[in-house]
């Protein structure tokens, strides 16, 4: 392209703008001489008058208009050439630029029509009152029972009624709210009906709420949202007669997306056949060829050789990646600012300590597939970053202690030499910035002995940046690699932000598929973008459409899920939905402590079928005695190894309870600022107490046994001992007693001691096994009166190496020692038997000789 005489006078962007108008417009009759003096002419004073101020010469760009075609006035609005047919007319300035952009805006009526949204379907006689419709609101009795369990089924559940079936997003762009019970489906089935044509449901009404589908019993919160926002009512009646008259108005074309499925069965067996000639051509070589059948080979052969989906819409810039933008951000602050932090030492944060002191290391944590180990490479290689990944498939650990292996050792070695030095440019640019990034270290396990500990060291010697990748953050064998990690947990993308992406990567592999049936499948794989992106590309292998009964027909993905998740799902109003194998199943996610949560928490739900307090205190007592019995199946089971009783123990003890009990979740407000959630089953804490508790009397017992003045047994010194053993080793130490002369009551205390054979840890153990918590002068504990100076002569005391103290763990130790001693003698003696015999054998053979 020649050179363009604008650019020494400062034509701004608006002339490149008006260049593809020139180049699409139709054929000027006039010379290319005088073009180019009309477009000089204008360029040269084009930044110097003034704009016009009359009304006239603003119409007359737009008559010139007429020469370029409608086409190219669509495209090109903004096209500042309009002026061209007008040259005499120098006083046109740039200012005059916006006003061409505003005349043909008035003239895009087509633009506008585009972006018209689609008219909203209304069924033929409708809308209708409300006296006319079958609906009814449900009236609050003033009381929070809900005794709404006993609102029957719909009345014409299993009756004969015609159910159309519209063209595929027929209910495009249509959001439906639905309260109430029904003529004939349950809510779950309208939701289906309504996302199998293309509908939308929603949980609540807005301004954005196209109809409210009502039935019996309908809430009266709803109603009157939907009153006051103008929303039309329809019952399901209506909603059968919206879709007939879609089917009947829609064109003629459209039935034929539903005929493409015979087709698609030929494609696949086309397909067989295809990849069974290109294994054996000689067994396809005399049997007939079918229409298309040289074409399907190379497509089979394309097909073996297309790459993964994952791998081929795998997001290489951050604006791909989807969700967890402010974990992202962390990510990308924590990078930058790490040599400041760690090395230069020049960012404030620095010289922080105890909680807010900086970590060399971040640990990203999250369920699989939401694109962990993706937003870790893709911000590091953007900051300029080396990456060396290590993942399960890579040997971790723990590396040689020999200098030798370097890095030409296993990957440990490799790893520790790379963390702790810096790479060098011998170039004389700036050195070469490395980042780590450790994926799935939960799974760090069989070869990897000793591999959590050695990159807890490496991260302490650390001189780059680590980021360590896991699923599960609370696994036990990170429970010591979080005190030296940053933690960052990565959540699942929600709905609307996984809907859109998916939807484009479909439509780019040409996958017919609706938002609904996108939605469903986002549903079905638990938010996992990768299981998503696979279940696309499977699809395609057989058919070129993924609609929305497709979906519902897929297995839903197996989820770990917590405790607390399936509690709430056994618990929640609406557990009765659910089958009980599927009940029993959020059993058996963790059968070890789901019972305990129930057992403590199930006083807290408020039944949906009691009907006053007494019925609910009924409900509560018959969900303990199916607790408790189920609490003694639970023991045949783990003390007698009835391992076939274990689906019955969580039936009882759960699944039933939690079907008496369900309802929503209420505090008691026994304390201050109670959150309204499932505690963890306090039984836990308390049964480790009570161990301890055994423990530490089982060691007591033993040590006053030992001193030869003790004959009772356990619960004879824990019942009638203990609290008196107590008060005569703690009452001389305290200053309330003695008055000053604290000091002088500790020979007494050593004698009592000394008669029981106790040590310093017996009595702590003592104190301990005296300790309630209560409120009163008989729960306070005198041990606390004692001085710091008396605990430190006391301790002195007893520790000295003058004490002599019968241990029953001296005295197993010696009875161990004597025991080996016997052994010892035993084998001497049948040693020298051994020698005797064989001195014996050889005497007899000299005297035979």
């Amino acid at each position: 392209m020649p050179g363009d005489i604008r650019s020494f006078f400062g034509g701004g962007a608006a002339k490149k703008n008006a260049e593809p108008t020139t180049a699409d417009a139709k054929p000027d009759p006039r010379s290319d001489d005088a073009k180019m003096h009309e477009k000089m002419e204008i360029d040269l004073t084009d930044d110097v008058n003034p704009p016009p101020s009359s009304g006239e010469k603003r119409k007359a760009p737009e008559e010139a208009v007429d020469l370029t075609s409608e086409d190219d006035r669509d495209e090109d609005v903004p096209a500042v050439p309009a002026k061209k047919p007008k040259p005499a007319t120098p006083a046109k300035s740039p200012k005059k630029t916006p006003t061409p952009r505003k005349a043909p805006a008035k003239k895009t009526p087509t633009s506008v029509k585009k972006e018209e949204k689609k008219p909203l379907p209304v069924p033929p006689g409708y809308p209708k009152k409300d006296s006319e419709l079958k609906f009814s609101v449900l009236e609050n009795s003033g009381t929070a029972w809900a005794a709404n369990d006993k609102r029957a089924d719909p009345p014409n559940r299993g009756v004969e009624k015609f159910v159309p079936r519209g063209p595929n997003g027929c209910l495009e762009g249509v959001t439906f709210v639905i309260t109430g019970i029904l003529d004939s489906m349950e809510r779950e089935e309208a939701e289906d009906f309504v996302k199998r044509h293309g509908g939308k449901v929603t949980a609540a009404v807005s301004g954005r709420t196209s109809y409210v589908l009502v039935g019996m019993d309908c809430g009266p919160s709803k109603i009157k949202k939907a009153k006051e926002h103008g929303t039309a009512l329809l019952d399901e009646d209506g909603l059968f007669a919206m879709v007939t008259q879609l089917a009947r108005d829609a064109p003629v074309e459209a039935p034929k997306q539903e005929q493409e499925v015979v087709p698609r069965v030929e494609t696949d067996a086309t397909s067989a056949g295809a990849s069974a000639s290109a294994a054996g051509p000689s067994t396809s070589a005399g049997a007939p060829s079918t229409s298309g059948g040289p074409e399907i080979k190379p497509a089979a052969a394309a097909a073996d050789s297309t790459p993964l989906w994952v791998n081929k819409y795998k997001p290489s810039q951050p604006a791909q990646l989807i969700g967890n933008g402010k974990n992202i951000a962390d990510l990308r602050r924590f990078l930058t600012t790490w040599h400041d932090v760690h090395v230069s030492q020049t960012h404030p944060s620095a010289q922080g300590k105890g909680k807010d002191k900086p970590m060399k290391a971040v640990l990203i944590s999250g369920p699989p597939g939401i694109g962990k180990t993706s937003a870790a490479n893709i911000i590091a290689r953007q900051l300029g970053f080396q990456v060396t990944e290590v993942n399960a498939s890579d040997t971790r650990g723990k590396s040689s202690s020999d200098v030798k292996d370097g890095v030409a050792g296993k990957a440990s070695n490799a790893i520790r030499e790379m963390v702790t030095n810096r790479a060098v440019s011998f170039f004389g640019g700036p050195p070469k910035k490395m980042c780590l990034i450790m994926d799935e270290v939960d799974g760090m396990s069989g070869g990897d002995r000793g591999g959590v500990m050695e990159l807890i060291s490496c991260i302490k010697a650390s001189k780059i940046p680590i980021i360590c990748i896991c699923n599960d953050r609370y696994n036990q064998k990170l429970k010591s690699l979080q005190n030296y990690t940053l933690d960052m947990s990565f959540s699942r993308p929600t709905k609307p932000q996984i809907l859109n992406r998916m939807l484009k990567i479909a439509a780019d592999e040409g996958i017919a598929m609706e938002a609904a049936a996108m939605e469903c499948l986002i549903e079905t794989t638990n938010n996992d973008i990768r299981l998503i992106i696979n279940q696309l590309q499977m699809r395609k292998l057989t058919k070129s459409s993924f609609l929305y009964d497709d979906v519902k027909g897929l297995s839903k993905k197996d989820v770990d899920m917590g405790p607390f998740t399936a509690v709430d799902k056994l618990c929640s109003p609406s557990a009765n939905l659910l089958s009980v194998n599927d009940r029993l199943n959020l059993v058996f996610q963790d059968s070890d402590i789901i019972p305990l949560f129930i057992q403590e928490n199930y006083l807290h739900y408020r039944p949906y079928q009691a009907r006053n307090e007494l019925h609910r205190l009924e409900l509560c007592a018959k969900a303990a005695a199916l607790i408790s019995e189920g609490d003694v199946m639970n023991k045949s089971v783990r003390a007698r190894q009835n391992w076939g009783l274990m689906p019955y123990a969580n039936m009882v003890s759960s699944v039933m309870p939690t079907s008496v009990l369900r309802g929503n979740r209420e505090a008691f407000n026994t304390y201050p600022n109670e959150r309204n959630f499932n505690r963890f089953p306090l039984w836990l804490g308390k049964n480790s107490t009570h161990s301890k508790n055994k423990r530490l009397l089982m060691e007591l017992h033993s040590h006053c046994v030992a001193g030869g003045l003790f004959k009772a047994d356990s619960a004879s010194l824990r019942g009638e001992y203990v609290p008196l053993l107590k008060s005569l080793i703690t009452t001389p130490l305290t200053k309330l007693s003695v008055g000053g002369l604290e000091k002088e009551g500790i020979p007494e205390v050593m004698q009592r001691m000394d008669a029981y054979s106790l040590t310093r840890q017996d009595w702590d153990s003592v104190q301990d096994l005296c300790k309630f918590k209560g409120v009163g002068k008989e729960f306070a504990d005198i041990a606390a009166n004692i001085p710091t100076a008396v605990k430190s002569a006391f301790t002195r005391e007893c520790n000295s190496g003058a004490r002599v103290v019968h241990s029953g763990i001296l005295a197993q130790e010696f009875k161990k020692g004597k025991k080996s001693s016997k052994k010892k003698g035993a084998a001497k003696d049948a040693e020298s038997d051994d020698d005797d015999a064989d001195d014996d054998a050889d005497d007899d053979a000299d005297d035979d000789a």
